[in-house]
């Protein structure tokens, strides 16, 4: 049983020496495992550097792992089945069912929870309280803390009861992630696969309560422990640590095995220090390197190949866009580079995101963006929105023109823009105007316009008629909801249109 720290600064080398570590020690002890423990994100490139890394291109006694996939590997073998685990969609659906029960119960909150994205905040504040092991009880200690201010004791007390109310109503029927690594700590112990294996914690810079439960029962478990750590070699991984030490969450995160270790009696070993030398990722007397070593640094040196960073300044963001694809396809040009050669790195990906894809296109550039996708705003999602809110709205001039702007009505935009004029001219609304003619003819318009709103107005009823029947049966069921909207989506030819 011992723990060891493999320390060194980015692009030093550390996932690469310890998978090297790995591979010659599976190649020479074929009947013990060894895990690779990466945060989720990182599992596949992981297994294909150390498929490339490997001499038979094949693990057979690695896996690489994150906790939760270490937790089903364990429950596989001891024949454990977990209740259903929650993923994110769960946790939301669960939390907005909780506070629709809870609705006169939440003074504070509960006007809010319909607000968009707010049901998610809740679910992540939950997420948070679970992930670091503070139970319904334990927060409502610390909402009673004297000295708190009056609106937090009530916005605090409101998530206590949809806290509590979220797992009251899970107990029992399913766990959560956090929960998952909990039911894992308690059964490691029994297990052979565990037991004795040669474990990697790669590309971590701290645990949370939950991982550091498991941690301590890890760690007399297995043969041995290796951990990766980022940290300038000139930094002592010991002693006090200051909040605003660049390195300080690397150094807590040693120090706190090293706690667990004493605790359990294992052994640490001496740390292996790597330096930057030629392996690194970095070039020797590359920009990239001289920045890693004094960026944030108080005493900092001076780079002088001054050729290798350019400063660019542009208006606005659109327009550093537009300069930085003219760059790429410059250089692609001169045959020195291919596409994956570049990344685009900015502070916030939420100002650059409207303009990524046009701009990038128009030079003919491929490109991914790692962003969260928001499923809103996208035209299919819009025209179900859209047709739901003619129902809810009652056909209101908003809920109407919603619904021809979604991009999926059929019609162009010289059509919707004619219509949006007209209704709004005419002052027409509710749904009892769209079933007979329109008869006003406001001013600026005349016959031929009025025959043309008309022509307009039969074409959308005669495809939303079934649609609005449906919904207008009060006690109809879901099932009936849901195939007029998918029959409504069909008289459109959604499918088509965002297929072309």
């Amino acid at each position: 049983m011992s723990l060891q720290f493999v320390t060194g600064s980015s692009g030093s080398g550390k996932s690469t020496y310890l998978y090297q570590q790995i591979i010659e020690e599976s190649l020479a002890d074929p009947g013990r495992f060894f895990l690779v423990i990466v945060p989720e994100q990182f599992t596949m490139s992981s297994q294909r550097q150390l498929v490339q890394m490997h001499p038979l291109h094949g693990l057979m006694n690695i896996e690489i792992l994150s906790f939760e996939r270490l937790a089903y590997r364990v429950f596989d073998e001891l024949g454990i089945n977990p209740a259903s685990v929650l993923e994110e969609m769960g946790k939301n659906l669960v939390v907005r069912r909780v506070a629709e029960e809870l609705s006169t119960q939440l003074p504070t909150l509960g006007r809010n929870m319909r607000k968009r994205g707010y049901v998610s905040q809740v679910k992540s504040f939950i997420s948070e309280l679970s992930q670091y092991h503070i139970s319904p009880e334990e927060f409502e200690e610390m909402i009673q803390t004297p000295g708190m201010s009056a609106s937090f004791y009530q916005k605090g007390a409101d998530l206590h009861r949809l806290y509590q109310g979220f797992m009251d109503f899970i107990e029992d029927k399913y766990i959560t992630s956090e929960q998952l690594l909990e039911k894992l700590t308690d059964v490691v112990e029994e297990s052979l696969f565990v037991r004795d294996s040669v474990i990697v914690l790669d590309g971590f810079t701290g645990f949370t309560p939950v991982q550091n439960q498991l941690l301590l029962r890890l760690l007399p478990l297995a043969a041995s422990v290796s951990c990766a750590v980022t940290i300038d070699p000139s930094e002592s991984l010991f002693g006090e640590v200051a909040e605003e030490e660049l390195f300080a969450m690397s150094k807590k995160m040693v120090q706190s095995l090293v706690k667990m270790a004493e605790m359990t009696g294992v052994d640490v070993e001496e740390p292996v220090v790597l330096s930057m030398d030629e392996a690194s990722r970095y070039p020797s007397e590359g920009a990239l390197r001289h920045l890693e070593a004094n960026l944030f640094r108080k005493e900092k040196s001076v780079y002088t190949d001054a050729e290798s960073i350019h400063l660019t300044r542009a208006e606005n963001p659109k327009e550093e866009l537009t300069y930085v694809a003219a760059t790429i396809r410059g250089l692609l040009r001169s045959g020195d580079y291919h596409y994956g050669d570049f990344a685009v790195v900015c502070a916030k990906m939420e100002e650059y995101s409207p303009y990524i894809d046009d701009i990038f296109r128009s030079y003919e550039i491929p490109l991914f963006k790692d962003e969260k996708a928001t499923i809103l705003l996208q035209p299919a999602v819009e025209f179900v929105r859209s047709a739901i809110g003619l129902v809810e709205g009652r056909f209101s001039y908003d809920a109407v023109m919603h619904f021809f702007r979604c991009g999926l009505s059929g019609l162009s935009r010289e059509e919707i823009d004619g219509l949006d004029n007209y209704l709004y001219e005419s002052g027409l609304r509710g749904k009892t105007k769209w079933l007979h003619p329109f008869a006003v003819c406001p001013r600026g318009f005349d016959a031929g316009d009025l025959v043309e709103m008309n022509r307009i107005r039969e074409y959308f009823i005669g495809k939303t008629t079934d649609f609005l029947e449906a919904f207008s049966k009060k006690q109809d069921t879901v099932r009936s909801f849901a195939t007029a909207l998918y029959e409504l989506m069909e008289s459109f030819e959604v499918e088509a249109q965002c297929d072309a």
